[in-house]
């Protein structure tokens, strides 16, 4: 075998070896020769495509303009596929077109280019791959669109859920309140001085029902509402006759001992209002079941930067496997409640910079403690 001979035979040996389909053709466009990847790819033998024009592989536009685009190339030199690469659309024996991948390089001798090298890769198998991924990244949209949909509704039945138990609250109040009334108009001669108070107080709580709905919409919606600065010995001592009230149908006594001089905070003063009426109302619930008769509502100092309000009844006590979760949504001791006013209130004194917690400090002792944030004198006068 001579040295050409040789090498022809190598370079056979290698086109072969190829994964890829390598075509040769010459300067006018036909067929040279093919590898047996190119064979497989496009359904045709070397023989029968070999002095063929390469545009036979092509489908249209690119089968009519192929000829032009290797005579602009001889000619300006300006490459557009040859020496780039990119991807196009070929077409094999039985007429199906198909992407590939296509680098095309000059092939030279003597310095004269006297034919291409096309080096192509069959993309069918990719592309399917992409699409199979964006139809599944489609459902896992599609399936995450559902879950948000399904959040949605729950923050829907979360929010109906918490109105009820909040709304519950200040009704209550109005319902005592005209209980009042009705008792004043039955005095001879009527009580129409406290009758007027009492209708007042009426008023008060109708509009703290609105004041309530528009705190948890924007609860619910994650909004945080406009902060005032407030008196927290204040607040008690305007929110104690409506303790009273929640108290006073099971025969139990509310004391409140709270600091001559202000407690100055920064915060809400109807959602602090319902995070106090809620930890009454639950000490009240809790004593209904026996035990003592007082409940014990205590603000003082703690510490240099807080002010600590803790209320504490004598109730039976809470079970150490509800103590846990205690503040998480939906999780209640009682028959008929449905676990979202410990949530709410814990939320709440969240927004406000503080924190909430139950201890029990002896068997049938429990103290939920609320701490907030202590307004320095400074932030008063600033």
């Amino acid at each position: 075998m001579t040295r050409e001979q040789l090498a022809i035979s190598r370079f056979r040996a290698l086109m072969d070896a190829a994964v890829d389909a390598i075509i040769l053709i010459d300067c006018r466009g036909l067929i040279l020769d093919c590898n047996h990847a190119g064979e497989r790819m496009f359904g045709y033998s070397i023989d029968q495509i070999r002095g063929r024009n390469i545009s036979m592989l092509m489908p249209e536009p690119f089968h009519q303009e192929h000829d032009g685009y290797l005579k602009r190339y001889l000619e300006t030199r300006e490459a557009r596929i040859i020496g780039i690469g990119r991807e196009v659309v070929a077409r094999r024996a039985d007429g199906v077109n198909f992407p590939i991948d296509l680098a095309v390089g000059e092939v030279l001798e003597a310095g004269e280019v006297i034919g291409f090298a096309g080096f192509i890769r069959d993309l069918t198998a990719a592309h399917r791959m992409a699409a199979a991924l964006r139809a599944r990244e489609a459902e896992l949209q599609e399936s995450r669109d559902r879950l948000m949909h399904a959040g949605r509704l729950g923050t829907l039945g979360e929010m109906a859920a918490g109105i009820a138990h909040e709304m519950n609250q200040p009704l209550t109040a109005i319902a005592n309140y005209a209980r009042a009334s009705a008792r004043l108009l039955q005095q001879t001669p009527p009580a129409l001085e406290m009758l007027a108070d009492t209708l007042g107080k009426i008023a008060t709580q109708a509009e703290r029902a609105g004041e309530v709905i528009q705190g948890l919409r924007g609860f619910m919606r994650g909004q945080s509402l406009p902060k005032q600065t407030l008196d927290l010995s204040q607040l008690l001592r305007d929110f104690e006759p409506l303790l009273g009230i929640e108290s006073r149908g099971e025969n139990l006594q509310v004391e409140v001992k709270s600091p001559d001089t202000p407690a100055w905070v920064k915060g809400d003063p109807v959602q602090l209002q319902q995070v106090i009426l809620n930890l009454v109302r639950n000490s009240v619930d809790a004593m209904a079941e026996g035990g003592g008769h007082l409940i014990a509502i205590r603000l003082e100092r703690h510490g240099r930067e807080w002010w600590r309000l803790e209320v504490e009844d004598q109730g039976p006590g809470l079970d150490p496997a509800i103590a846990q979760e205690l503040f998480h949504p939906f999780v209640t001791s009682k028959p008929q409640g449905v676990g979202l006013g410990l949530s709410i209130c814990n939320t709440i004194i969240e927004d406000h910079g503080g924190g909430l917690s139950c201890t029990m400090s002896q068997p049938g002792q429990t103290i939920f403690q609320v701490v907030l944030p202590a307004l320095r004198s400074e932030t008063l006068h600033g």
